[in-house]
């Protein structure tokens, strides 16, 4: 069971040099409550690719429209129903990406698909890392 926590987010823009491209990288830093819960060792990236808008790499408003009310709505169900933590996004050059750290990747993926109506139109890819320490959670920018 995932101990509760603040749910607490900050938000990050970042303009790489000699680019266009703007990055958002938004973070719970509510989740440093419960860092490196052994019950949820593993973390998955699950990433949505979209045709970006411009050579900022964003999307246009209505796949941003279905890329943040699929994060607001139902990145929430997943961590309530597969007992995971979503910790951060990033949203650059065509694709978004959310973390997760879970305790069981099957059981995750099982939930998604059961969740996934608001993604139909996105290509969709998952990456698991063992990473019972939350280095990645640490090293992600917003705080």
């Amino acid at each position: 069971m995932i101990p509760e926590f603040r749910d607490k987010w900050t938000l990050a823009e970042v303009k790489p040099e000699d680019s266009s491209e703007l990055w958002i990288f938004r973070k719970n830093i509510g989740a440093s409550e419960i860092k490196g819960l052994k019950i949820a060792p593993s973390l998955i990236y699950l990433t949505i690719e979209y045709q970006p808008k411009d050579e900022t790499g964003l999307p246009n408003s209505e796949d941003e429209k279905l890329l943040y009310d699929f994060e607001d709505e139902v990145a929430p169900k997943l961590e309530k129903e597969a007992q995971c933590v979503h910790v951060g996004s990033v949203l650059k050059a065509g694709v978004k990406d959310l973390l997760f750290y879970v305790s069981d990747s099957d059981f995750f993926l099982k939930v998604l698909n059961e969740n996934n109506q608001g993604l139909a139109s996105f290509e969709v890819s998952l990456e698991k890392y063992e990473d019972p320490n939350w280095g990645v959670y640490e090293d992600f920018p917003g705080g």
